[in-house]
């Protein structure tokens, strides 16, 4: 099993516990970043990875939940649902970059989320985009 898809598979079980009677996942995008750009980690110092924040993003038929993700060594399990949307009145983009994409959430009374999305999770941000266009 890849990388991530075990995380997928950890934020969709969390987000299962979230869903309403007869709600359906559709997408899962199960990691991406807020705060210092992942080169700018590289770059500067590893220890600006500490501001970082995590975040998972899972589309249903019905809303988008933003999930708060805790950082341990093991990796990145789901820590709470920081933000419950109904579908309609969520908007995004995604852009790829040479190493992160860039997923931008607008959800009704907030601020636009943007995201920072490793390569290899740039598929599920793919999905969750193309979904909500």
């Amino acid at each position: 099993m890849a990388l991530t898809d075990k995380q997928n598979a950890k934020v969709s079980a969390f987000a299962a516990t979230a869903l309403e009677p007869g709600e359906q996942i559709v997408a899962v995008l199960g990691l991406a970043m807020t705060g210092p750009s992942i080169m700018m980690v590289a770059l500067i110092s590893s220890w600006l990875m500490f501001i970082q924040k995590r975040w998972a993003v899972v589309l249903t038929d019905r809303r988008v939940l933003v999930i708060r993700l805790k950082t341990t060594l093991t990796g990145y399990p789901p820590k709470n649902v920081d933000g419950a949307y109904p579908r309609a009145s969520v908007k995004a983009t995604f852009n790829h970059g040479a190493i992160t994409g860039k997923l931008v959430l607008q959800a009704p009374g907030r601020e636009p989320m943007s995201l920072s999305v490793p390569r290899i999770y740039e598929s599920g941000a793919e999905q969750v985009a193309t979904a909500l266009a």
